[in-house]
């Protein structure tokens, strides 16, 4: 009875005639990196300015700002006050950026300083 059953199914898939499609599909890519563009201010616990290591004056920052957000409208600023600076001046610092239209800012923060505990 099984020998039967066997070669009935065989007999029955040599009659299947496969037919199938030729298709040219796509093949997969991957997208190549794009370097972001950022610029990492950092305020100073004097108010100083610095983009890197260039120290700007209000006035220069904001010109290099303008200029950058001309070229590239997706640049991102991001912001690191020290944290013996006083919280007006990283405002200030986040005014500024804003006002050159740049709405993509990030700001790093630190943890609190914490004393070690004798016990």
């Amino acid at each position: 009875m099984f020998f039967l059953l066997a070669s009935f199914m065989l007999a029955s898939l040599a009659m299947i005639h496969l037919r199938s499609i030729q298709m040219a599909l796509p093949s997969a890519t991957v997208p190549a990196k794009s370097k972001l563009d950022v610029i990492d201010l950092s305020v100073k616990p004097d108010g100083d300015l610095y983009v890197g290591q260039t120290n700007y004056n209000v006035v220069e920052l904001q010109q290099f700002l303008s200029k950058r957000f001309l070229r590239n409208p997706k640049v991102q600023v991001y912001i690191k006050a020290d944290p013996a600076s006083r919280y007006g001046r990283f405002i200030n610092a986040l005014d500024l950026v804003r006002q050159t239209g740049i709405s993509n800012v990030s700001c790093a923060i630190s943890p609190p300083f914490r004393s070690k505990q004798v016990g």
